[in-house]
């Protein structure tokens, strides 16, 4: 019992050391805003590399490491409104997210809520022939609190990042 009570006091004497410093940061890194652009080539048809990443209940099997569940809250009018938990950095959260499609042209992704509420995604898909599409990325980040660190990465970490979930989604295309 003795050491459990020690476990206790060291988490709650990191979360408290956490946020000291969190609320004692300037005020310019108390809420992370920037904007981040990138492009990829992927080696998937414009079409179906577009309806598989507009599928977003199909996230959690494309990418189990991250995202946990997605529940759809709303479907219509090429918009969706989901219910998302995401898991990155052994940090999980649940986010309200309005997913809104131009049929095979644009994905906007907006945050609604919680520590990323205002964050913005936008992916572009553009022909570069029938076997390979461009794929354009607008990230605009809106963190405060325990997500700061993450607006905080390089743009080379974030822009890896989204290469490296894109690569799972042509996996995923290729494998089914």
């Amino acid at each position: 019992m003795q050491i459990k009570n020690k476990y206790l006091f060291i988490t709650y004497f990191i979360i408290f050391v956490i946020l000291i410093i969190i609320t004692t940061f300037p005020d310019e890194l108390k809420n992370i805003n920037r904007t981040i652009e990138f492009e990829t080539t992927v080696s998937a048809n414009k079409i179906e590399i577009f309806n598989l990443i507009a599928d977003v209940e199909k996230y959690p099997l494309i990418l189990p490491e991250n995202f946990i569940k997605v529940q759809i809250l709303d479907n219509e009018n090429n918009s969706i409104g989901t219910l998302e938990t995401i898991r990155e950095a052994g940090f999980e959260n649940e986010f309200q997210v309005q997913h809104d499609l131009t049929l095979f042209e644009s994905h906007k992704i907006t945050i609604l809520n919680g520590d990323a509420k205002g964050t913005n995604i936008i992916i572009w898909f553009n022909d570069v022939d029938e076997n390979a599409t461009q794929i354009s990325i607008e990230l605009n980040l809106q963190l405060k609190g325990v997500l700061i660190p993450f607006g905080l990465l390089p743009d080379s970490n974030l822009e890896h990042a989204f290469n490296t979930i894109l690569n799972q989604f042509v996996i995923y295309h290729e494998s089914n």
